[in-house]
Parts: structure tokens; sequence; C-alpha cells
């Protein structure tokens, strides 16, 4: 492998690495506060109903109340399903510990340049096909 092939291949590994990390945080953050917003929601719209001590404080606009936690937590949820949150984080994670194994792969001395270029490739193939399905041929 010349000079030039290990600069390229080693700041590759490094972007795909960084943007697959950068992903599966965010996606990670994403996914797991929109599970935790809409439980939290619906919750809340089930204390609002039937605390008797919220009764007294929210008298007039209780059952409205409650109907627009029901309903933020129904959106939070649909958005988080249609919006395949959980699959994004999963694609990145899985993306960035391939990416791992490549550095390690890249380490070697006698590392084959060709073999780390075609993994590269792959890794991104099955993260795209994560994200957005595999292209039918």
């Amino acid at each position: 492998m010349t000079d030039e092939e290990k600069a390229f291949l080693e700041s590759e590994i490094a972007r795909q690495y960084r943007w697959y990390n950068k992903g599966s945080r965010l996606w990670s953050s994403v996914h797991h506060w929109s599970l935790a917003v809409s439980a939290l929601l619906s919750a809340f719209a089930t204390l609002v109903l039937k605390s008797e001590w919220i009764k007294t404080l929210i008298v007039a606009y209780r059952e409205d109340v409650a109907a627009g936690l029901t309903a933020a937590a129904t959106l939070v949820t649909t958005l988080a399903a249609s919006g395949g949150f959980g699959r994004k984080w999963q694609a990145n994670r899985r993306s960035r510990g391939r990416i791992d194994q490549i550095k390690i792969d890249f380490s070697s001395p006698d590392a084959d340049s060709q073999k780390i270029r075609d993994d590269l490739k792959q890794v991104m193939k099955e993260h795209d096909d994560a994200i957005i399905g595999p292209i039918a041929k």
C-alpha cells in the first residue's frame, strides 16, 4: 500500500467513523427521548383525569388538558414510528461498529488496501439499505 493510498484510506475511515458516531448519538437521543416523552405525556393525561388533587386545581378544563396530553403523546409516537428513529439509531450504531472492525484490519502492517476499500463500500451500502431499504433490481 502506498503512502498516498494509506493517507486516503485513513482519512476516509476517520470521516465515516465520525459520521456514524454522530448519527448514532443523535438518533439514539431522538429515539429514546421520543419514547420517554410519549410515556410521560400519557401518564400525565391519566393523572389529570384520575387524581383527586388535580381535579381541585383544574376543574373547568381537566378533560381538555387530558385530551391535549393524549393527542401530544400520540403525535410523538407517530412521528417516532414514521421517522424510523429507532431504525436509524441502530443502523448508525452497527455501521460505527463495522468501521471499528475496519480500523483494526487497517492497523495491520500488511493490510490489503483493496479489501479495506471493499469493506468500506460494503459498510456504506449496508448503512443505506438499513436507512432507506435495499434497491430493487
